[in-house]
């Protein structure tokens, strides 16, 4: 089928996963947005926050909904990575965080044999035909901490650096194919996704059920990421060091870890880099 899109400039037909024009090389959006933005997925999306609405409201709920929604609109994307990994990716302007498929392509890591990673394969070239080697995964946060089973270390993007690149994801997009679609051969159904400045009203819809009356900001936060649940942030393209905000590190007694995050402040302190380290227990 050929593409609806052509390039701004030259009027050349873009296909769903260039970025640029193959004839003129004009940007022509990022794909992940683009597809966010179709009608199709706008408008799915629509009726799953209208229907999230009518919901609160029969439950009395309205108002906890309202709230919940507008912390969402100050959410953050947070990754996460062991103290090691974020040491190195702060220590030079030249590191930047990679993908699974680039990391591997350069044989800077073997990919594991197991089906996690089988499902990962299949499910991003689902979600992110012929792009997926270029997008970046994070989680949705209000707290600022990230999804810990990925390391120790949330890191906080700047929104100024993700916003016209990223999306947002229903849920885990693996959990989520297994759980709703997992004939491979059948597409991903609309209205899970959008771009991230609807990151609230995606985030507002999925979370409606779990809110109470008395809900605070606390449990705010733990409705929208707690284990495994959350919001899958997708980001496309590289970041570095410059593009964080601050960094959550859960404190440590490990000599080895005290060690490491005093290297980490080092770092911070000694390249300017502005992050600032918030320790919790």
């Amino acid at each position: 089928m050929m593409p609806n899109l052509r390039c701004p400039k030259c009027a050349t037909p873009i296909r769903t996963h260039e970025k640029n024009c193959p004839s003129c090389d004009c940007f022509c959006g990022y794909p992940n947005v683009r597809k966010a933005e179709e009608a199709v997925e706008a408008d799915e999306l629509r009726k799953r926050y209208d229907s999230a609405l009518a919901a609160a409201g029969a439950r009395s709920r309205g108002a906890v909904l309202a709230s919940y929604e507008n912390v969402l609109a100050d959410s953050v994307a947070v990754v996460c990575r062991s103290l090691d990994r974020v040491k190195a990716l702060l220590s030079s302007d030249d590191a930047v965080y990679s993908t699974f498929y680039r990391e591997v392509l350069s044989g800077a890591r073997r990919p594991a044999d197991s089906p996690v990673e089988t499902q990962r394969a299949a499910t991003d070239a689902r979600v992110f035909p012929q792009y997926q080697n270029e997008m970046r995964f994070a989680a949705l946060s209000l707290n600022g901490r990230g999804v810990p089973v990925y390391g120790e270390c949330s890191l906080v993007l700047k929104s100024m650096a993700i916003a016209a690149r990223a999306t947002v994801f229903w849920e885990n997009t693996v959990d989520f194919c297994n759980r709703v679609c997992p004939e491979q051969n059948k597409p991903v159904p609309p209205g899970y996704r959008a771009p991230w400045p609807m990151r609230a009203t995606l985030a507002a819809a999925k979370g409606e059920p779990l809110l109470d009356r008395q809900a605070t900001t606390e449990e705010f936060s733990r409705i929208l990421l707690d284990g495994d649940r959350f919001v899958e942030v997708n980001i496309h393209g590289p970041f570095n060091r410059n593009s964080f905000d601050r960094i959550l590190i859960g404190t440590s007694p490990l000599k080895r870890d005290r060690a490491m995050i005093s290297a980490i402040r080092d770092v911070i302190e000694r390249d300017g880099l502005g992050i600032a380290i918030e320790e919790y227990s």
